[in-house]
C-alpha cells in the first residue's frame, strides 16, 4: 500500500487523506482501508504481502462480516485468515524485553485490539504486552482468523462435492404437474430435469469478541 499517495496496490482506488506530521501510518493505513469497498478489499487482500497491511484488511473484513470471497460461478477465491496465518508462529517476532501482559478486556473487540497493536509499532514491537507469545497477533485474534479460515475450507470443500455431483435433476410429476403454478394460460410442457444449484452451508457462530 502506497500511504503517501493513498493509492492502493492492485486497485484503482484514490482515497484524498493526508498523514499529517506526527500521525501513524498504520492508523493512517486503517482509516485508507475504512474507505475501500468490499471488492477492492479483497483485490488488495489477494494482492498485498505486507503483514501489517494484511492484518488490517483482515480486521475490516471480519468487522464487515465478509469473510470470504468467491466468484460469479460461487467458487471460492480467498477467505480473511489465509495470509497471515500461513505466517504465524509463536515467537516470530521475539519479545527481548517483555512487558506486563497487557489488558485486552479494554477493546471492544479483538480486531480493535490487533489494530491498536498494530498501530503502536507491531508486530516488531509489543509496547502494550498485547502479544506476549510473538506470534504477531493480539489477544485472541488467532481464534477470529482460524474460524474464518475454517469456514471459508468449510465452503471451499461443500462447493468441490457439488462440482463432482450431479447438475441436474429429474422432476417428480407433481412438481411437473406444479411446475408453473397451475396458472398457465398458454399451455407449455414442463422440463424433465432441472439444474441442482449449489447452496452455500451455514455458517456457524463467530468467536464472542470477533
Amino acid at each position: 500500500m502506497n500511504v503517501t499517495t493513498g493509492t492502493m496496490t492492485g486497485t484503482t482506488a484514490v482515497l484524498l487523506l493526508a498523514c499529517l506530521p506526527g500521525c501513524s501510518e498504520v492508523a493512517y493505513q486503517a482509516r485508507v482501508i475504512s474507505r475501500l469497498s468490499n471488492v477492492e478489499l479483497w483485490d488488495l487482500y489477494l494482492e498485498e504481502s505486507d503483514f501489517s497491511g494484511l492484518s488490517l484488511i483482515e480486521v475490516e473484513l471480519m468487522a464487515r462480516n465478509d469473510i470470504f470471497k468467491i466468484d460469479k460461478d460461487d467458487a471460492l477465491q480467498g477467505y480473511a485468515g489465509q495470509r497471515v496465518l500461513s505466517l504465524v508462529e509463536p515467537d516470530r517476532f521475539p519479545r527481548e524485553d517483555p512487558v506486563p501482559d497487557g489488558t485486552c478486556a479494554t477493546f471492544e473487540s479483538r480486531g480493535a485490539a490487533q489494530q491498536a497493536f498494530l498501530s503502536a509499532g507491531a508486530p516488531l514491537e509489543d509496547r502494550k504486552g498485547l502479544d506476549p507469545d510473538g506470534d504477531g497477533l493480539a489477544c485472541g485474534w488467532k481464534a477470529c482468523l482460524t474460524y474464518a479460515r475454517d469456514e471459508g475450507q468449510r465452503y471451499q470443500a461443500a462447493y468441490r462435492r457439488w462440482e463432482r455431483g450431479p447438475r441436474y435433476r429429474k422432476l417428480s410429476s407433481l412438481e411437473k404437474a406444479l411446475y408453473y403454478g397451475g396458472t398457465a394460460i398458454i399451455y407449455r410442457k414442463p422440463p424433465d430435469k432441472v439444474p441442482i444449484h449449489f447452496s452455500s452451508p451455514e455458517r456457524r457462530p463467530k468467536p464472542e469478541g470477533c
